[in-house]
């Protein structure tokens, strides 16, 4: 799947991919979730769940059998 973003295929890019996934995963941990207030947390895992959503559908477009 990652092949098929077109968004790690360099060095570069795959550090600031990984870079940005390691940023994200440190504000959940750091987030208390059973604070209403919450707000970073929630707006970054929605997020992060639209994204895959969306490259799922993408995957499932270009290979039908996968």
């Amino acid at each position: 799947m990652l092949m098929d973003t077109q968004k790690s295929h360099t060095p570069e890019l795959a550090l600031k991919r990984y870079l940005a996934t390691l940023l994200q995963v440190k504000l959940w941990y750091d987030s208390d979730i059973s604070d209403d207030l919450s707000r970073p947390f929630f707006t970054s895992l929605s997020t992060v769940r639209k994204i895959h959503h969306g490259m799922g559908q993408q995957v499932q477009a270009q290979h039908p059998d996968f």
